[in-house]
């Protein structure tokens, strides 16, 4: 009895006020302009349209482009222009620590993702997820075209509150692309590991974290996507 009464004290803590949840959205960018164009367009509709209080924050890491520089800056939203390339981690660490307000969730979502659908909020989709399943510490989209989850082979789907959710007992083959977690707890794991090859391991070292410090599970939500196209040629240096 004393179990449940605890349990249910944590969910009412998450749904009390609801409507007040102020969630930072963080976009790291490094060139693939037309991608990242797309990206950024789709996701400020779908935070516009949002019951949360959602406020986007972009970070380029020194892209040499000045079209894509001057499209950047002309947004409706905070945009941070780092002098180097620091990597996803460096950039989204910095934001979050030096420029992003408080607030009560965090997304970090590649500049090569957008959403699938524009009749459902994946914003809202991906936070009742992480809200509502038991002992969950990170919630990863879906992606549709070129998936980096590893869907039967070390993920495999669960019903958690009648939601169907990827798990890997892991954390082996949840990609990040787009991800959402908690604040208090996003910190509590150091947010991104820094001091590493920037162009791998963010992702996987996220979600080792969220299972081995918080004592959670990360997990794919199956029925929101994010379109991940494959690479295109110029892309592939």
């Amino acid at each position: 009895l004393k179990c449940k009464e605890v349990l249910m004290k944590d969910i009412n803590i998450y749904f009390k006020d609801s409507s007040s949840w102020k969630i930072n959205v963080y976009i790291p960018t490094y060139y693939r302009f037309e991608k990242t164009k797309r990206c950024v367009t789709k996701i400020l509709k779908n935070c516009e349209n949002c019951k949360y209080d959602v406020k986007v924050y972009i970070g380029d890491n020194d892209t040499k482009n000045e079209e894509m520089k001057n499209w950047l800056t002309s947004l409706d939203c905070e945009i941070y222009m780092n002098e180097k390339n620091t990597g996803k981690s460096g950039i989204v660490n910095y934001i979050h620590k030096n420029i992003a307000r408080k607030s009560d969730f965090i997304f970090s979502i590649d500049s090569d993702l957008y959403p699938y659908s524009e009749d459902k909020n994946f914003i809202e989709e991906m936070i009742f997820c992480l809200t509502r399943c038991q002992n969950v510490g990170l919630v990863s989209s879906n992606q549709k075209e070129c998936s980096q989850h590893w869907w039967g082979k070390t993920v495999f789907e669960e019903t958690r509150e009648s939601i169907t959710v990827g798990v890997s007992k892991n954390g082996v083959g949840i990609a990040g692309g787009c991800v959402a977690m908690k604040t208090t707890e996003w910190e509590k794991i150091g947010m991104y590991k820094e001091n590493h090859d920037i162009y791998t391991g963010d992702d996987g070292i996220l979600t080792m974290n969220v299972i081995k410090k918080l004592g959670k599970q990360p997990v794919i939500i199956k029925d929101c996507y994010m379109v991940h196209e494959f690479p295109k040629e110029e892309e592939m240096e």
